[in-house]
């Protein structure tokens, strides 16, 4: 009976490990800021654009944040960040900014492909 309880105690602690360990993304929607009494951020698509995601991705780069691109070019952010509104806000922005993009791009080498 103990052996039993000590298998099932390591394969349960195994899968806490392996689940907890591994790296959900999804897909990357950009926010920006509605203002009025009560500022708050919402959606943005009209923003997504193959132009706009290049520029994401820019951003990311820069800032060492791992995404990836599914088979229809959408872009893909870990799902950690994207429960960041703030700083998803702020990447959003980032990436509307020209001067910016010229240093990232021109600072900050790509992530290995994805």
């Amino acid at each position: 009976m103990k052996t039993i309880w000590l298998t099932a105690t390591t394969v349960i602690v195994a899968l806490l490990f392996m689940t907890g360990c591994s790296t959900r993304f999804v897909d990357f929607q950009p926010l920006k800021l509605q203002e009025g009494a009560q500022n708050k951020l919402i959606p943005a698509p009209e923003l997504v654009t193959p132009d706009y995601l290049n520029r994401v991705k820019a951003v990311l780069d820069f800032y060492g944040q791992p995404y990836r691109t599914n088979a229809t070019g959408g872009l893909l952010i870990n799902a950690k960040l994207a429960r960041d509104e703030e700083l998803v806000w702020n990447y959003s922005k980032k990436a509307l900014d020209d001067a910016f993009i010229e240093q990232a791009r021109k600072f900050k080498t790509p992530s290995a492909p994805k």
